[in-house]
């Protein structure tokens, strides 16, 4: 019996617990379904009956979201008058409150009355400064960060400060706080970068780049040894394309912190893959001068002929002194390094460069087959030397000797990108040789390769055999374009001319029409007759719109303007129809990077 008792009176004295955790569970269900006027109900009861931050704070919410501006105001005086916990954002809260009901009276009293009171610490002005900013008071908020600045000289509230000038309108200072939050931490120095870019057209605004360009300057001038502002001086030069002040910063850090070079070459790099090869030329120098140790000297003599034989190929009509210049740089290499392990990718894009424009395919051959039979030579060189020898033998007309280095690489990479490189070149083969069964087998294999530029070319092919051969009981035209295509590789251009005249005299509406327009292409290519290539781009682009070919046209055409003929505009607009007529090209990536770079608003890589 006594302990029925104790149980009861355990029972009784916890039933107002349970009743208020009741009351709380059901307030916080219904503030978390959002049915706010519910939720009031027991918010309020809690409230009176408990206080504390937490209710208060709930309770506002609610009424703020019932628009029970009145009834939040008389809230917030009452939590005022009990002062509980109080750290003067209740004072924001209440002049937010007569922002609402635009009682600007009182709204501007309890804003002076908040900056005067305020606690300030970071976290407690970081929920004040959210509040103002969502209501729109960009002043007040102003105010509240360069208070806060005053009284925490740790801390600069720079970012918040730059978001709000930009509110405003107030471009200078947006800029001036940005610099200033790099200035003081590194760390931010991308996500600024990338918030100047969004927020400033510099690179379209003159008087926006120069704004930028001369708050950076006089910034660096006053803090020489502030690396992160004289990084971001160079990040800017390279945005503007500006590469001849920017290596001036590059060597400076260089020199100042003993780097060892690697931004220099970074610099090179850059420089050359947009087009500005003196001044990669004026880095490379610099490196050879200033690091003679065996590592710089290999990186920086294989880079600089890699970027000579890059600007080689964009010349537009190269003159016998231009591929002097560029066998000169690969003679200095290899002299210098000699032709081992570590120069073996060197001498194969030496072997490039003899088959193209020096002494022939032997002196390649020879290059390529050193490297072959280099001894512990990484696996991966070795298959890609072997690829470059193949196409030389195809080029040669020793088709099955192509096939059987093909075969090697395919076999040693079955899983590798380099095994998929291996059997398109063999399937290519297939298809020069008229065996497009076995090729087509093969493509259709190809079409899931991870890379994108391996699996569109076997979609091509595959189409363009299907397209031709499957459905077409006449094998005659596929079989003399096939042969053209392989006489073309092997710049027998006059015999590929006759047997495409042969093809197209005799089967005039053959929808191998714009393949063969394309072939032509490329014979006019090899000829270094660009108007002539660019015709029969235009073709492709007038009869064929919408075939195969019709993406790759306009690409090359804007490839044509851009590197040959020194048209930017035309360019442009050939980069934004790919765009607009094909945006699920696979060109549409490279199409849009250039066609942004040539307006002007892309970031550069790097």
């Amino acid at each position: 019996m006594r302990y029925l008792f104790l149980s009861i009176f355990i029972i009784l004295f916890s039933l107002p617990g349970i009743a208020q955790q009741t009351d709380r569970e059901f307030a916080e269900y219904y503030y978390q379904q959002k049915e706010f006027e519910k939720a009031e109900l027991y918010f309020s009861k809690l409230y009176e009956e408990k206080g504390g931050l937490f209710y208060y704070t709930r309770l506002l919410t609610c009424l703020e979201q019932q628009e029970s501006w009145d009834k939040a105001i008389e809230l917030v005086k009452d939590w005022i008058k009990k002062e509980q916990s109080q750290t003067g954002q209740e004072y924001f809260d209440l002049a937010i409150l007569y922002h609402k009901t635009k009682d600007e009276k009182q709204r501007d009293k309890f804003l002076e009355k908040g900056l005067d009171e305020l606690k300030y610490n970071r976290g407690t002005v970081s929920t004040v400064g959210r509040k103002l900013e969502s209501a729109a008071l960009y002043r007040w908020a102003k105010s509240l960060y360069l208070n806060a600045r005053e009284k925490d000289n740790q801390y600069g509230y720079h970012l918040e400060l730059a978001g709000l000038y930009g509110v405003q309108g107030e471009t200078k200072a947006m800029v001036e706080a940005y610099v200033s939050l790099v200035q003081e931490n590194p760390a931010y120095q991308n996500s600024i970068q990338s918030a100047l870019i969004r927020y400033l057209s510099f690179t379209e605004d003159e008087d926006q780049a120069e704004l930028l360009r001369q708050i950076l300057i006089e910034r660096v001038q006053k803090n020489p040894d502030n690396k992160s502002l004289n990084e971001l001086l160079i990040w800017y030069y390279y945005q503007m394309s500006d590469f001849a002040p920017a290596f001036a910063q590059v060597r400076a850090l260089d020199m100042r912190y003993k780097e060892g070079g690697g931004r220099v070459l970074d610099y090179a790099q850059l420089a050359a893959r947009n087009g500005e090869y003196g001044a990669a030329y004026r880095a490379y120098d610099y490196l050879l001068e200033t690091y003679k140790d065996e590592k710089t000297q290999l990186l920086v003599l294989t880079e600089r002929a890699k970027a000579a034989y890059l600007e080689l190929q964009n010349i537009p009509h190269t003159k016998p002194e231009d591929v002097a210049r560029v066998r000169d740089a690969f003679d200095l290499a290899v002299n210098t390094l000699g032709e081992n392990p570590t120069t073996a990718s060197l001498l194969i894009d030496y072997a490039d460069f003899t088959l193209k424009y020096g002494a022939g395919e032997n002196a390649a051959m020879s290059l390529l087959e050193k490297v072959i039979e280099m001894p512990n030579l990484y696996k991966k060189v070795v298959a890609l030397a072997k690829l470059r020898l193949g196409d030389i033998l195809l080029i040669k007309g020793e088709i099955w000797d192509a096939a059987l280095l093909y075969g090697q690489v395919d076999k040693d990479f079955k899983e590798d990108e380099l095994g998929s490189e291996a059997r398109l070149r063999n399937a290519k083969i297939a298809f020069y040789t008229g065996d497009f069964a076995w090729a087509q087998a093969q493509l259709d294999i190809l079409k899931a390769a991870t890379s994108d530029l391996i699996s569109n070319d076997a979609i091509e092919l595959s189409l363009l055999i299907s397209n031709n051969f499957n459905l077409d009981t006449v094998t005659e035209p596929l079989e003399l374009y096939a042969a053209a295509d392989l006489l073309i590789v092997q710049n027998k251009l006059d015999q590929a001319d006759s047997i495409l005249t042969k093809l197209t005299n005799k089967y005039p509406r053959h929808s191998l029409t714009d393949e063969v327009y394309m072939a032509r292409y490329k014979m006019a290519m090899k000829g270094e007759n660009y108007d002539m290539a660019l015709s029969y781009l235009k073709k492709i682009i007038d009869e064929h719109p919408t075939d195969l070919l019709g993406d790759n046209a306009l690409y090359l055409m804007a490839e044509l303007y851009l590197n040959k003929m020194n048209n930017e505009e035309e360019a442009t607009k050939l980069y934004e129809r790919i765009l607009l007529e094909f945006p699920g090209s696979l060109f549409s990536i490279d199409a849009r990077k250039k066609y942004r770079r040539l307006r002007g608003d892309i970031q550069f890589e790097g």
